[in-house]
């Protein structure tokens, strides 16, 4: 036989069977459903029409069935009621996965990608070239000229002058490209 388990805090029983009726399962619910009742705006003082219309209507503070896989349904059924009562229910969305790659624009019409570098110590920058090593270039002379590289470091980017068809274009972090 599996073990018997439900969802934390519930607590179950079964009842004994005698000669009048089989035995029952019971499940008691770990929050205090009054209090939910009432923060879902569940009126028991209002006619019973109304009260029946309210979802909190149907929120037990104990379940029954005749068997333990009804017990465990009417358990999930409950949990999803207080959560939906409680706020705690997304809405369900749907989400639709697929490869994706981003690579440079090599189109013979693309703007060129414009490479930098900015010295993390002084906060200076390298000019902008289309050439990836002018920003090895730049560093190695910029640290010649006395900064000090090793406490602070240099951050390097690239990006695109403008955006083809729309788009915006990637920017790595050097502050002033995100003015330009």
């Amino acid at each position: 036989m599996t073990a018997r388990t439900l969802p934390k805090g519930w607590r179950w029983f079964q009842s004994a069977a005698d000669s009048t009726s089989e035995s029952h399962w019971y499940a008691t619910a770990p929050y205090d459903v009054e209090a939910v009742r009432e923060l879902s705006g569940f009126n028991d003082e209002a006619p019973l029409a109304e009260q029946t219309s309210h979802p909190a209507w149907n929120l037990d503070r104990t379940v029954s069935a005749q068997s333990w896989n009804a017990l465990r349904l009417a358990v999930s059924e409950q949990i999803k009621l207080h959560q939906e009562l409680k706020g705690c229910v997304m809405a369900r969305a749907t989400y639709r996965f697929r490869e994706h790659t981003l690579t440079p624009d090599l189109a013979e019409d693309a703007d060129p990608t414009i490479y930098a570098m900015e010295c993390k110590g002084c906060g200076e920058f390298s000019e902008d070239s289309t050439d990836q090593a002018y920003r090895s270039e730049w560093a190695a002379e910029h640290l010649k000229a006395g900064c000090d590289l090793p406490t602070h470091g240099y951050d390097r980017g690239g990006r695109r002058r403008s955006s083809p068809r729309g788009t915006h274009p990637v920017q790595w972090p050097l502050s002033r490209w995100l003015t330009n």
